[in-house]
């Protein structure tokens, strides 16, 4: 532990303990007190005094380096001090409300948000000896990882808290913390965190005490300390806060709301603490602003490049720090690192012996040599730790100082866009590139891309003095993931001085792709009990909590988890969880699978942060969504879109941050946001849209979002269509692809086709069917456009009388109805199949021939011909 000594010049006369005990300062309440309570609340005060004028603190200006480096993020670390039962629905704004909010502010600015809320942790069986230390060293833990000057919130209402006897006191508080005799933990927090030095960093809290006015009798103690001593300690206490820290006192009121049992044992709950919530988080921001100034760089002079490789690097240290096992795996791609092959890795499957020909073709492709290395494919499920066991690899390869390339796709807002990915990739491959010639690389689109690559991979493998490492993981959260063009960028291999390993979940078309090549495979397995238990030690270690042994085994064994996700779940719901007491219900309760945890998270979530039911419906569109929603037009989405009334920002902004853990948000302006794991996704399929009714109202929502708001005809046609199909509106679905002009100008014919055979008749139209009649055209409707086609300008006797496409060539056929759609009127007479008009089939010349309607080839393709071309609808 450092020690340093320091002094406060001011600290006598804003203590003015002879103030306090004299005649003059006694107010009424004050005449009431017993001679002797007054004088054990002086002693304290006189302690504090010297203390402040000669006494050593265990601060320390030096960070902590098992938290921060001149390379990683700046650790903000903020201690929440208050008793316990009375701040409960407090620590709840603060830990679910506040403290996910300053996560993320703090997360645009490079540092790592760590709360400290010690509402349980401390093992069940610590001694008071244990307690106080814990409380007090992760103060000291708070003071070293922010410059010796820790981030501090003190809550206060009417109890003063718990004074240890002399007995209980431990040595090492004395000596260390400079323990003051007859005080309680929570005075001793305020004085080793905040009081001592005068630290800016500190805000007090005061609680109106009016509020305890309308608390039932009996909860009323655990709000209210009876005793004398504890009353006047606590009256003085306050007086001296608001002397010394004049700017970082706010007193906040509340009202009793009622007594609940939502937790499972009897609490108070609180209402109207908005205002609180807003005080801590504009302090903490403006504090934390001060201490870690937020340099502005001119938008024309920021480098998307370094910027980008700042935070792949950020990433690649936080997650490096999330692996636990798993060193089996680490050493074998360690050693393919080193040598570009490992015994102990999947050997190339079958690509390797395909045909000569397509060998061939890929060679033409990409330049390929005989000496070229194959590349390794890590495989697992999601939540295994393929991203924690890469990023470990990589920091392991950039501390030894190895030429390394390494892009984790969802790790920025733009990683997964391939043509980021393909220009960090050139200009690594060539950092010597001149200006125009990077200028060049920059401008191209995917295609050009693709050759640039080609050729700073032909120039690497020339380079025999060379060597660099490739490492890429993510594969199957690329952005066009589930396009033809999927992986098109990645070649069957690799120069013979690349080493290049992959990750990706079991995704079929990256793995179709990936597997195509002949490649080295890792495929991650279930992890080992003692490495999850491990996991939850980590995690709760960062917030100071700690699950005793009897609790990490039922943990371990009532749910049966099986990788680092699932485990991290449900110590995030432990670690946010109020009532230590209640640690051993909350842990038996959890389900036995990773699908019904995330429900009973979904549940939370929604009873406890939904008012306005935006969580609920978040989760529901991007579930029903294509890929996801556009970042751009979530407001619209999620907000009236009858009325065309955007959601309130505050609103989207308050779920986006309780949601934070499970979307991802990918891109800026035209990003989409998604699930962050596709577990998320199938628990929200089976816990909020399990019915057909939930299903159909979302897509129909969708739907009518590009439909009537979106005006961007090319994602109306993309978008619309899939939903209606989705919400079972068939009726509309053919509307829109006959009546709207986006359809035809932005679907492509044979994808209106396909739909619309779905909407058809299934009645056989044959010739020799009985009832059946040819479909015809009036000659003025022949001659006239866009029956059925609001894009085209050919006449309607040259459309397709089902998709409204151009009837060429010989595979077009005459459309025919089924008896039900035939519009018979009498013998050899029909009706227009446009105006109803009655027209002969025997009239072969004059104004009133009709014109038989056609099928396209596509809509006429197999049994096409002989089906019925009217809707059924």
């Amino acid at each position: 532990m450092y020690r340093r000594t320091y002094q406060i010049s001011n600290c006598v006369q804003n203590l003015k303990v002879s103030n306090d005990t004299s005649e003059d300062s006694k107010t009424d309440d004050d005449n009431e007190i017993d001679e002797s309570v007054r004088k054990q609340v002086s002693k304290v005060w006189l302690d504090i005094e010297q203390q402040c004028n000669k006494t050593t603190s265990p601060a320390s200006e030096k960070g902590d380096s098992d938290d921060q480096s001149t390379e990683d993020w700046n650790v903000v670390r903020v201690f929440v001090s208050s008793t316990f039962t009375d701040f409960f629905n407090e620590r709840e704004v603060l830990v679910k409300k506040v403290f996910p909010e300053l996560r993320e502010w703090c997360q645009d600015r490079g540092l790592k948000l760590v709360e400290c809320d010690l509402r349980w942790g401390v093992p069940k069986d610590s001694s008071t000896s244990d307690t106080i230390l814990i409380c007090l060293d992760e103060i000291e833990r708070c003071r070293q990882t922010n410059k010796g000057k820790p981030f501090f919130i003190n809550l206060s209402g009417e109890r003063y808290g718990w004074i240890p006897s002399v007995e209980e006191t431990p040595t090492e508080a004395k000596e260390k913390y400079n323990w003051v005799e007859g005080t309680s933990i929570t005075f001793m927090e305020i004085m080793h965190g905040a009081f001592r030095e005068r630290n800016p960093n500190a805000a007090f809290f005061l609680r109106d005490k009016s509020v305890c006015d309308d608390i039932p009798q009996a909860q009323k103690s655990r709000f209210i300390d009876g005793g004398q001593l504890a009353q006047h300690h606590l009256k003085v206490m306050k007086r001296k806060l608001r002397e010394r820290f004049p700017d970082q006192v706010f007193p906040y009121s509340c009202k009793f709301q009622q007594v609940s049992m939502a937790t499972g044992r009897e609490q108070v709950e609180l209402s109207e603490l908005d205002d609180f919530a807003q005080k801590v988080l504009q302090f903490l921001k403006k504090s934390i602003e001060k201490m870690y100034p937020n340099p502005v760089t001119p938008e024309d002079q920021v480098d998307l490049f370094e910027q980008e490789q700042k935070l792949q690097w950020l990433f690649v240290l936080d997650k490096a720090r999330d692996l636990i096992g798993r060193q089996m795996e680490l050493d074998l791609l360690k050693e393919f690192v080193e040598h570009g092959t490992s015994e102990g890795l999947e050997k190339p499957g079958s690509a390797e012996s395909e045909g000569e020909g397509e060998e061939n073709d890929s060679n033409n492709l990409w330049d390929l040599h005989e000496t070229d290395t194959k590349m390794c494919v890590v495989e697992g499920a999601s939540g295994f730790g393929k991203t924690a066991l890469l990023c470990k690899l990589t920091k392991e390869i950039v501390e030894k100082k190895v030429p390394v390339f390494y892009h984790f796709i969802n790790s920025s807002p733009d990683s997964n866009q391939v043509e980021f990915l393909l220009k960090r990739f050139i200009r690594a491959l060539k950092p010597d590139l001149t200006e125009d010639e990077w200028n060049q690389v920059n401008e191209a689109n995917d295609k050009d891309l693709q050759s640039h690559l080609k050729s700073a991979l032909s120039n690497f493998r020339v380079q025999t003095e060379k060597k660099m490492i490739v490492i890429i993981d993510g594969l199957n959260e690329m952005e066009n993931s589930d396009t033809t063009r999927h992986l098109s960028w990645l070649p069957p291999s690799f120069p013979h001085n690349i080493n290049c390993i992959v990750s990706t979940n079991s995704h079929p078309p990256t793995t179709a792709r990936v597997y195509d090549k002949p490649t080295f495979k890792m495929h991650l397995q279930n992890m080992l009990s003692e490495d999850l238990s491990a996991v939850a030690v980590r995690y709760l270690a960062d917030f100071n909590k700690k699950l005793d042994s009897s609790q990490l085994e039922k943990l371990l064994s009532n749910t049966g988890v099986d990788n680092p996700l699932w485990m991290m779940l449900m110590a995030e719901e432990l670690r946010v969880f109020g009532d230590f007491r209640l640690l051993d219900s909350k842990i038996a309760n959890f389900p036995s699978g990773m699908s019904g945890l995330l429900s009973q998270i979904i549940n939370r979530l929604i009873d406890e942060d939904d008012e306005y039911g935006v969580i609920k419906k978040v989760l529901c569109l991007i579930a029903c969504s294509r890929h996801g929603l556009p970042t751009d037009k979530v407001l619209q989405i999620c907000g009236d879109i009858e009325k065309k009334e955007e959601l309130a920002a505050f609103h989207w902004a308050r779920a986006r941050r309780i949601l934070k853990p499970y979307i991802r948000q990918s891109g800026h302006v035209g990003g989409t946001i998604t699930f962050a794991h596709e577990a998320v996704l199938k628990a929200v399929q089976e816990h909020l849209l399990n019915n057909d009714n939930d299903r159909m109202t979302t897509h129909s929502l969708l739907a009518d979002f590009y439909q009537y708001w979106c005006n961007d005809g090319r994602a109306k046609a993309y978008h619309v269509p899939y939903h209606l199909e989705a919400a079972f509106l068939r009726e509309r679905l053919l509307d829109f692809i006959q009546n709207d002009a986006d359809s035809y100008f932005y679907m492509h014919q044979f994808q209106r086709s396909f739909l619309l055979q779905n909407l058809r008749c299934r009645g056989p139209a044959h010739s020799n069917m009985p009832g059946a009649a040819p479909v015809m055209l009036c000659h003025s409707c022949a001659m006239f456009t866009r029956g059925w086609n609001p894009g085209c300008n050919w006449q309607n006797k040259d459309c397709c009388a089902v998709c409204g496409a151009l009837c060429q060539g010989p595979m077009s056929s005459n459309a025919r109805a089924c008896m039900r759609h035939a519009q018979s009127a009498g013998p050899d007479v029909v009706k227009c199949v446009l105006c109803n008009f009655q027209v002969n089939t025997k009239v072969k010349s004059g104004p009133l021939t009709p014109t038989p309607a056609k099928l396209c080839m596509n809509c006429s393709i197999g049994l096409g011909s002989d089906r019925c071309s009217r809707f059924d609808v």
